[in-house]
């Protein structure tokens, strides 16, 4: 089943990924790096309001949709979805009226896309709890398609800067509303207090976690737009959101089918069983992430120049490549190490966690980013993610422990550098053509995959899958 799912979202995740990949590279060609900046700084916000108003709602749908309790849930979430959005509707209202020129519209913008993120995601994230990876895909793939659409139409409308916000608002409220029709329409509002404790003690920090995952990861535009000005900003967002959406979207392919099934497999057969699919998750993580790790650092500056309009390419090749390492980091803590705390019901330590990192990012990201600049901020940023992973590892270890096939990912990772590495190498010697890097790459994909199924013995696909 794993490998039947892992396939599926592969296309629900990945294409949605790759048009989001494709996205940010056509707004450097539409936007001036001080619009994009703008751009992400709004972004920013909206996204933190999604995570600290809804993101523990959604949680809770995954976490008990297999269990008993279900109907009370939904019902429960469905509550106080609307009591939250009314609220932050009203706060857009009065920001649009209170706020002078452009930043009231940019305020309230990011007030309605929280809203609209919040209910995009728990209509995806139900989707994802009863196991309708195809609905899932449609959903994701119809919002990644019709934000660019909706932006490139606005801007030759002329209504420049908010044009990539309001696509992005109207896209993900068209997706919600569909998939809306098929999940959520059976669930009657109500607010059930036996219920109620329930949701917060799991969904509360679990929320909390990702609201300090968005700091560690978004905190450094507002410092870099402070000190350095929204065009650095801008420059800095569109290569950090190139690498981290990248490596995001492969880890999520991997998540979306394996962790439904671990917190199945747990609640239905056990811990056993669901040490059994977290050791085939790690494994599946190690082969996925590691060598799209190397690969981002060793043809960032290609990347660089093939994506990025010219405005934006100054120092983001490494930019790139850091965040990438950060991202890989973030992908094992998060869909690996944290489903422990997740099983325990203990979820107050993946805020912990990120609790540590965010304090760090922040205090570091003071001295780093007047000194370093943006290189200084990817570093701080990396650091941080790594943090994180390290103390969500010695508590998962204590809670819950979960399997780590250090031999599997190490051979993974030398395989991997010793296949791209040497093609690489190999390109630059017999071909000068432009193209050359991308046909290094394809080889070097190959080639890993290729050693990969030949020293596993034919084993490959059992090691990927757990069948």
């Amino acid at each position: 089943m794993l490998h039947r799912h892992t396939a599926l979202y592969a296309l629900a995740r990945g294409l949605p990924g790759l048009l989001a990949f494709l996205t940010v590279a056509l707004y450097t060609r539409l936007l001036t790096p001080a619009q994009y900046g703008t751009y992400a700084l709004v972004m920013a916000l909206a996204m933190f309001g999604n995570a600290l108003l809804f993101w523990w709602l959604k949680s809770s749908i995954l976490r008990y949709y297999p269990t008993s309790r279900r109907e009370d849930v939904l019902s429960t979430a469905v509550y106080f979805y609307y009591a939250l959005s009314l609220g932050l509707i009203s706060l857009a209202i009065a920001l649009f009226i209170a706020l002078p020129g452009p930043s009231g519209l940019l305020a309230a913008l990011a007030s309605l896309i929280a809203i609209s993120l919040g209910l995009f995601e728990a209509t995806i994230e139900l989707a994802r709890a009863q196991l309708k990876p195809k609905l899932y895909g449609i959903l994701s793939i119809t919002r990644a398609v019709l934000a660019p659409i909706f932006t490139v139409v606005l801007i030759n409308l002329g209504l420049g800067t908010p044009s990539p916000l309001i696509g992005v608002l109207l896209a993900t409220l068209i997706s919600s509303a569909a998939g809306a029709k098929h999940l959520w329409l059976r669930f009657r509002p109500r607010l059930l207090p036996s219920t109620v404790p329930l949701i917060l003690q799991y969904g509360l920090p679990l929320g909390l976690t990702y609201l300090l995952s968005y700091v560690v990861g978004y905190t450094d535009r507002f410092m870099i737009a402070y000190f350095l000005g929204e065009a650095p900003t801008g420059v800095y967002a569109a290569s950090y959101d190139l690498a981290f959406n990248s490596i995001n979207m492969l880890s999520w392919v991997i998540g979306l089918a394996s962790v439904p099934l671990i917190l199945s497999s747990y609640e239905k057969k056990g811990a056993g069983s669901a040490r059994v699919r977290l050791r085939y998750n790690f494994r599946l993580l190690s082969f996925v992430l590691i060598p799209a790790t190397i690969a981002v650092w060793l043809y960032a500056p290609e990347l660089t120049k093939f994506l990025l309009a010219d405005e934006f390419q100054k120092g983001a090749d490494l930019i790139l490549a850091l965040t990438a390492i950060g991202a890989t980091l973030h992908g094992f803590r998060n869909l690996h190490f944290d489903i422990a705390f997740q099983i325990a019901r203990k979820t107050r330590y993946q805020a912990y966690s990120m609790g540590i990192a965010a304090l760090i990012n922040i205090l570091l990201n003071l001295l780093a980013i007047p000194h370093w600049g943006l290189l200084g901020a990817a570093a701080v940023t990396t650091a941080s993610y790594l943090t994180a992973l390290a103390a969500s590892y010695i508590w998962s270890r204590r809670i819950w422990r979960v399997p780590v096939d250090g031999k599997a990912a190490t051979c993974m990772g030398l395989i991997a550098a010793a296949s791209l590495y040497s093609t690489h190498w190999l390109m630059t010697l017999i071909m000068k053509a432009s193209y050359s890097w991308i046909v290094g790459l394809v080889l070097g994909v190959g080639l890993y995959l290729a050693v990969c199924s030949i020293l596993t013995k034919g084993e490959l696909r059992k090691l990927l899958t757990g069948e």
